[in-house]
């Protein structure tokens, strides 16, 4: 007997991709490929029905303004928390530094990488959505990157600086002299985000880099006779003028924001110094925007 499918289900069925079904109550496409367990369903879908509404409320000033101070308040420490909180796929290994597999790592790598961990059917690979979250209370959150010419001749480094909730503090932008590798340039980004951060009297921070290695390499510690021993030293040594240091690794959608900042810093003169923007660039606003929206990304 042969049965009726639609276009979305086959093309589900033999691609993998997500099926999105209309809402007649919103008039909108929703993904419903991608379920999670019906407890936490219902606590997070309660927080995206009230981001929407904030959104739309928001929508004028947002096109008249230049400026990301009016971040989203549902994606602030609450939502941080309750989301730390009922995650059960967070990997141990990375909560401890020692997660070897970096990306190809099933679980989740820092409690802003997501809440959906699903298998695909057409892939070992299982969806992970992602989304840029703001750090808990009393804490900011430092997204560093680095950046590096194909030549290798240029490197650059950037940043931005977030309070609980998510209201931009400061970001930076700088050229790197001496710089040898894209590594190096991911250290020196987050020495200089810590810098940044503890000079303005922050002690608390969360620090973030889509760089798995550079990472590791901080919570890991090297010894004296690895190439980055002086970059990771350092590193340690501003730690010690903080309180708390949390280094996370993130995926790079939701560093978009460092992502352009890094890449400002290869036009800049390494002699210059570190440039410090008080107010959002103009190219960081649109990641500015999709972190404060919470939007999802699904890889």
């Amino acid at each position: 007997m042969m049965h009726a499918y639609d276009m979305q289900t086959l093309t589900h069925a033999l691609t993998g991709m997500p099926i999105m079904q209309q809402s007649s109550s919103q008039n909108r496409w929703v993904d419903t490929s991608v379920r999670e367990p019906t407890e936490r369903r219902s606590k997070t879908a309660k927080a995206f029905k009230k981001c929407e509404e904030d959104d739309r409320s928001m929508e004028p000033s947002r096109k008249s303004s230049s400026s990301s101070s009016n971040a989203c308040k549902y994606w602030t420490s609450d939502s941080f928390e309750s989301h730390r909180r009922s995650s059960s796929n967070v990997c141990k290994y990375w909560a401890s530094g020692n997660c070897a597999r970096g990306e190809k790592c099933m679980n989740l790598h820092s409690w802003s990488d997501g809440i959906v961990v699903s298998p695909r059917n057409d892939s070992c690979r299982p969806i992970r959505s992602v989304w840029w979250s703001a750090p808990p209370e009393d804490f900011i959150k430092i997204n560093c990157d680095g950046a590096m010419t194909s030549n290798g001749k240029k490197a650059g480094a950037g940043g931005i600086v977030r309070d609980s909730n998510g209201a931009f503090i400061s970001s930076f932008s700088s050229g790197l002299r001496n710089c040898g590798s894209v590594v190096e340039a991911e250290l020196q980004a987050i020495q200089i985000g810590m810098e940044t951060a503890i000079c303005r009297g922050y002690k608390n921070l969360v620090v973030e880099s889509d760089c798995h290695t550079a990472v590791q390499l901080i919570n890991r510690g090297v010894d004296h006779t690895h190439p980055y021993h002086a970059q990771v030293s350092s590193i340690r040594l501003v730690a010690q003028k903080a309180q708390h240091v949390q280094w996370n690794h993130v995926f790079r959608e939701t560093n978009s924001a460092a992502d352009t900042l890094a890449k400002h810093g290869l036009s800049l003169n390494p002699k210059l110094g570190v440039k410090l923007f008080r107010s959002p660039p103009p190219f960081t606003l649109p990641s500015l925007f999709s972190d404060e929206s919470g939007v999802v990304y699904h890889r």
